[in-house]
């Protein structure tokens, strides 16, 4: 039984704690190679952290030390869990110090359960053990589900190294030196462990937050970005497509000319190719909307390269209320998806059909098209297909951002083989200019 108590109490060392949760956080890190191999020396290293040899060194258990020689086998601890995240893992010495201080929260939350609590008032030491010990489990599994799954989107936050040292410093602190120095002066009554187990859930969030915060303000730069030369593109495309159609128009005046001259039948077959192609470039687009009228043909020379069967029927006056940047940005945006996803289908298969039209003060916009790989639908909004997500999926994101500019509503649909967007607009909200 003896023998049992001290398993079970050794199961409940700090260390080995701090070890664990350590790793549990990195999970999902990328490896470096001969991963396990490595792992003998930590664990080696932690068994002699945890070792009653280590811990009377420096005297633990004493209440009467000082309390910074106190801290020091802690200290030393922590740093050793820093460096063995970072030897075991292809990450930084700064993300390890990071991922490592959050590790360092949750085993810190289990000391304030246990004061809290007063767990440790239980006197069967064998109970007291177990409870502890479901305890780390319980909380193990909760950092794996939660904070380990999550590590890897903390991209944009690792570009400030300034601000993650600064996090993991602030962790540190308040577990490491704020514990250890008052811990024994009788500041800690179990209304303050509570709020203290409140502060542990403030630090372990606050990082993730702090990167949401920062991916929003980047994707709200780029989305501004892409609206601010949606303008100069749009002139850029018109002043393309006169040119294009002046020098068709005359083209074809020419080619009647040499199609009334020329002989043979072969001669007469190139000469009838040559005026459907210069047909697609000299159509007169007639919308009711001149900006419209540019996007649309613009996108049915992308639909005629891709063999896409683009069919359109707009009533380009419904959309009169939009700036004209506004209009480039999302048709452009919606298009460009559109032919990207009808493209990927068999040649037959390829269609893009386009609807504007206004009745009772709303107008409604349509788009469906044909695709291969439905695109996955979170939080309303489709996910990029492409690899690099991070740089990619803004122009749904920009297509959103203006119909919530104008207060419309926005849906994505997946039925019968096709992808649809629709968006709706009300008169008694489109006063936003």
């Amino acid at each position: 039984m003896e023998v049992f108590k001290e398993i079970l109490r050794y199961a409940n060392i700090y260390s080995i704690t701090l070890f664990v949760y350590a790793f549990l956080v990195c999970l999902k890190q990328e490896k470096r190679k001969l991963f396990f191999v490595r792992l003998i020396p930590v664990i080696a290293v932690c068994v002699f952290l945890s070792s009653d040899i280590f811990r009377n060194f420096f005297d633990m258990g004493s209440i009467t030390i000082q309390a910074y020689i106190k801290t020091l086998p802690y200290v030393i601890v922590w740093l050793v869990a820093v460096l063995s995240v970072w030897f075991c893992f292809k990450i930084s010495v700064l993300q390890a110090f990071l991922f490592q201080s959050i590790a360092y929260v949750f085993e810190h939350t289990i000391f304030n359960i246990r004061q809290g609590l007063s767990i440790n008032n239980i006197e069967n030491k064998i109970i007291l053990y177990i409870v502890l010990i479901l305890m780390r489990v319980a909380l193990g599994v909760c950092i794996y589900f939660t904070v380990a799954q999550k590590t890897n989107r903390l991209n944009q936050l690792f570009n400030y190294k300034v601000i993650v040292a600064l996090l993991a410093s602030v962790n540190i602190f308040f577990v490491l030196f704020a514990n250890n120095i008052f811990f024994n002066q009788g500041w800690f009554t179990n209304a303050l462990h509570i709020l203290r187990l409140v502060i542990c859930a403030v630090l372990i969030a606050l990082p993730f937050v702090i990167n949401r915060m920062m991916q929003d303000k980047d994707e709200k730069q780029k989305l501004e970005y892409m609206l601010a030369i949606s303008n100069e593109q749009m002139r850029n495309a018109d002043e393309n497509i006169e040119s294009i159609n002046r020098k068709c128009h005359n083209l074809k005046h020419q080619l009647i000319m040499l199609k009334e001259t020329g002989q043979g039948v072969e001669f007469q077959q190139v000469i009838s190719s040559l005026e459907r192609d210069i047909l697609i470039y000299d159509s007169n687009m007639n919308t009711g909307n001149k900006s419209i009228d540019i996007i649309i043909k613009e996108k049915s020379l992308l639909c005629d390269r891709h063999n896409i069967d683009f069919t359109y029927i707009i009533d380009g006056d419904n959309l009169s209320f939009m700036h004209k940047a506004d209009l480039y940005s999302l048709f452009g945006n919606a298009l460009d998806n559109a032919i990207e996803a009808a493209k990927q289908s068999e040649l037959d298969k390829r269609v893009i059909i386009l609807r504007v039209s206004g009745k009772d003060g709303i107008c409604k916009i349509l788009i469906e098209n044909s695709y291969v790989t439905a695109p996955e639908i979170i939080d309303g909004l489709p996910q990029t297909t492409k690899a690099d997500k991070a740089n990619h999926g803004f122009g749904v994101k920009s297509i959103k951002m203006i119909v919530e500019k104008y207060n419309g509503e926005i849906d994505f649909a997946i039925e019968n083989d096709r992808f649809s967007l629709m968006i709706l607009f009300f008169d008694d909200k489109m006063g936003n200019k």
